[in-house]
């Protein structure tokens, strides 16, 4: 069990790291430019993650795994495959937006090990 929830804190690691490497956040909006930065990005990806694991360890402990199909090992890989989807999503838009990100970026958020 503490080895699938220090597995998904790493994967959020690597997603504050992907947001660090962005000079400037792109909105939408003015409205959202303003009220969107680094801080509350980093803030909300650190309460997400606390929550993913905090759920994790109720179902682990208790063995309630019914919202987690198939169990939770399998529902780790499935929000981490999601997550790493996601990745892949933003650095394509931000390239296409022409915010191309640096390769030590591109390259870093694959390397776990710098991340644990």
């Amino acid at each position: 069990m503490d080895d699938l929830i220090d597995t998904w804190h790493i994967n959020q690691r690597i997603n504050r790291f992907l947001l660090a490497a962005q000079t400037k956040i792109p909105t939408r909006t003015g409205a959202d430019q303003e009220r969107i930065d680094h801080a509350l990005l980093n803030a909300s990806l650190v309460a997400s993650a606390d929550a993913i694991a905090e759920a994790l360890r109720v179902r682990f402990e208790s063995g309630k795994t019914k919202v987690l199909r198939p169990h939770p090992a399998g529902f780790v890989g499935y929000m981490l495959a999601h997550e790493g989807y996601h990745r892949g999503e933003i650095c394509m838009k931000l390239t296409q937006a022409g915010h191309k990100l640096p390769d030590e970026v591109l390259y870093g958020i694959w390397e776990w090990v710098n991340k644990s």
